[in-house]
């Protein structure tokens, strides 16, 4: 017997905002979908101001529900997405104003 014992791996994060989005928004501005899966529900309209780690919306995702946050304080300038459509992972969900 080994004397390590495995430890469970840190829980992934729910945001994350990937270098090339698949529509062609900016990096710094897109808020993407970590995986594929289908939107269930929008907490966010365009112009909302948002701070850090507030709910934007909710993915399903392998019968799980991921909860998606922004990634930092700003203003959403547009929502790409409607509740029951599904979405490619690293596609645009939101977008920042700034």
């Amino acid at each position: 017997a080994t004397a390590a014992a495995a430890s469970p791996a840190p829980p992934r994060p729910v945001v994350t905002v990937a270098a090339k989005p698949a529509n062609g928004a900016s990096a710094a501005s897109a808020i993407t979908a970590p995986i594929p899966g289908v939107i269930i529900a929008v907490a966010v309209q365009a112009g909302a101001t948002v701070r850090a780690g507030e709910e934007l919306c909710t993915l399903e995702a392998m019968k799980m529900n991921n909860t998606i946050r922004a990634p930092r304080d700003g203003r959403i300038s547009g929502v790409a997405v409607s509740v029951g459509q599904s979405v490619r992972q690293r596609q645009v969900l939101m977008e920042y104003a700034d």
